[in-house]
């Protein structure tokens, strides 16, 4: 199966945007105020295809080099695990399965972010480092979701089992992987990969805060006030290290 992109340009009317916005605030307590919008309409778009039971948030899973990722949700199926990265960006994107970083357009400014295909492959490479030994014939879907305001006309992939698309089209393209689809896990098996998530949820605030940053140091911010992170010179010791660029207000350094 290969990858897909699900274009589209509808935009949303006022009444849809009022609409939006209402929904949102009416549900955020059932996501517990955790996730940002995209998220939290993700959550439950996916409840009512795989059931509450078989979905997981926010799960953060070691990789080889001892850092952790986080998977934004995850959905287990008999057809497999999908893997679902969110992305509540509007605009025009811009990007492909091998460009490291995507562009984001809004009118005459242009922001780039990571490649979230990419993002994922790393996030499903984790679950693997787990899962591959004794689940070795599973199949991983990654999805990436962005939020109805943007447009994917410019995204180019062709990865398998990988698709790119509006929140608006995800039911109907769920909907036909998991009625086209195989079951490879037996109910067994989904119950025991089920406690396994769930113990990766929500870990303890230190394992949080250590993610957030290695994160911030991975994009040269600074992870108390997010400012840039500039070399500057000790004059005592003739070394150079890396300081926010907002000193004195924030007094972090990295050797």
């Amino acid at each position: 199966m290969s990858g897909k992109i699900v274009r589209g340009r509808k935009k949303m009317t006022l009444l849809e945007s009022l609409r939006y916005y209402a929904d949102y605030l009416f549900h955020s307590q059932e996501y517990e105020k955790t996730g940002d919008i995209g998220e939290q309409h993700l959550y439950r778009e996916l409840i009512a295809l795989f059931g509450k039971k078989n979905i997981f948030r926010n799960l953060y899973l070691e990789k080889e080099n001892g850092k952790t990722t986080e998977i934004d949700l995850l959905a287990i199926h008999s057809t497999g695990i999908y893997v679902f990265e969110s992305k509540n960006y509007s605009g025009l994107i811009i990007g492909s399965t091998e460009e490291r970083q995507w562009r984001q357009i809004l009118g005459k400014k242009v922001y780039t972010f990571y490649n979230p295909i990419l993002q994922n492959n790393m996030h499903i490479r984790a679950l693997q480092g787990y899962l591959l030994e004794k689940y070795p014939n599973i199949n991983y879907y990654s999805y990436i979701v962005f939020s109805i305001r943007c447009d994917l006309t410019e995204i180019e992939t062709a990865q398998e089992r990988t698709f790119v698309l509006k929140r608006e089209f995800l039911k109907q393209n769920l909907t036909n992987i998991l009625q086209s689809q195989e079951p490879i896990l037996s109910e067994k098996e989904i119950s025991t990969l089920s406690l396994f998530f769930k113990s990766k949820e929500r870990p303890d605030e230190t394992v949080r805060v250590q993610h957030n940053k290695n994160i911030q140091e991975a994009l040269n911010r600074c992870p108390n006030c997010n400012g840039r992170l500039v070399v500057r010179y000790n004059k005592k010791t003739n070394q150079t290290f890396h300081g926010c660029e907002n000193f004195p207000k924030c007094r972090y350094t990295k050797s």
